[in-house]
């Protein structure tokens, strides 16, 4: 099928799934044709470019070729499944499985989390194979977040989970120190620690562009080593790449729906609303602007073209600020705010899929 078809398809589908996700949301109504839409979205996801990626990927490993894919991914399509649809729905299918048992665990409404989900994750989560490595890195932060100070063995459990995430995306390290950032500070949470964390933003930076000028200087005795290649590669991929308006605005949308997140944070800690937050979303609300301002060092002139790295990071604040976000949708707090966040996702989301459309359209 022409790929023009499947990217209206995906349009379609997502058109579907924001139009129910607003219907269901003040409903007390099943779910189960949202997370059929969000399924069938991600295993037809063509209009991000890693879809096609993907299924050379796929393609070169069943015939031998080596690949930077984790083990995890090599395996499942070396001896479990002989067709990319299906490679598609376990990784895809996996991972919004295990965020569905994780939101079932926490005390909001899943029709609240998953509209906020649909507009300001979907598309993001759709494209990317770290997708199973947030899910489950957010599956183990429901375990800890949820776990009595007292039940150690919780709190280990949930932190291992998290820490497995590893295994499925190297990136994920990132996620698990922001889960340990978030554990250790949740409770301290202050104005006075939002002016530490903006005074040492600057310092923070100075000392990360000498770690990358150290790390791009290192000499591999084995060039091949994909832990070298791959994270040389995230430095200096893009850096010839010249990027149009058009996807200049795209990367604008998504970037300001996910400050707008860390906005609110920094809200609710001004207005004193995030002491009556319940500890599960303060767990998830520090997840979520710790992730965005740890990101945020990549944003910066560090000597290398660290957009990669940025996009990357920033993507694994989408799920918890789902939970973070309807929190306050469903507590009806801060509303003009929170309906300027949809509002700028929604556009995002419809901006990038339309985007995709015309450039398939006129290739």
């Amino acid at each position: 099928m022409p790929k023009v078809f499947v990217v209206a398809f995906d349009i379609l589908v997502y058109l579907l799934a924001v139009i129910i996700a607003y219907k269901n949301k003040n409903r007390n109504t099943s779910n189960a044709s949202l997370w059929i839409l969000a399924l069938l979205f991600c295993l037809f996801a063509a209009w991000g470019g890693d879809y096609a990626h993907y299924k050379e990927i796929f393609h070169l490993v069943k015939h031998g070729s080596d690949s930077h894919l984790e083990p995890p991914y090599l395996f499942l399509i070396q001896h479990v499944v002989d067709y990319y649809f299906f490679f598609r729905l376990i990784v895809w299918g996996g991972a919004l499985l295990l965020f569905h048992l994780a939101i079932k665990k926490i005390r909001i409404p899943e029709s609240f989390i998953l509209f906020v989900f649909i507009i300001i994750a979907l598309p993001r989560f759709s494209y990317a194979r770290a997708s199973l490595a947030m899910a489950i890195m957010t599956f183990g932060s429901v375990i800890i977040a949820s776990n009595k100070p007292k039940h150690l063995i919780g709190l280990i459990i949930g932190l291992l989970i998290a820490a497995f995430s590893i295994y499925f995306h190297k990136s994920a390290a990132f996620g698990v120190a922001v889960i340990a950032l978030s554990l250790a500070l949740k409770r301290f949470i202050s104005k006075p620690l939002l002016i530490c964390v903006f005074a040492i933003f600057p310092i923070a930076l100075y000392y990360l562009k000498d770690l990358l000028v150290d790390y791009m200087m290192v000499e591999s005795f084995e060039e091949s080593m994909v832990n070298i290649s791959s994270g040389q590669r995230y430095l200096v991929g893009e850096i010839s790449a010249v990027k149009g308006p058009a996807t200049l605005i795209e990367e604008g949308l998504m970037r300001v729906s996910f400050y707008l997140v860390a906005v609110l944070f920094i809200l609710s800690v001004i207005k004193n609303k995030y002491k009556e937050l319940p500890e599960t979303i303060k767990f998830f609300a520090c997840c979520s602007f710790f992730t965005i301002a740890g990101a945020s060092l990549f944003a910066f002139d560090t000597g290398f073209d660290t957009s990669t790295i940025f996009n990357r990071f920033l993507l694994y604040s989408i799920l918890p600020s789902s939970i973070f976000v309807a929190h306050f949708i469903y507590t009806k707090q801060f509303q003009r705010f929170t309906r300027l966040i949809i509002i700028v996702g929604l556009c995002a989301s419809f901006f990038a899929l339309l985007y995709s459309f015309y450039c398939t359209l006129v290739a």
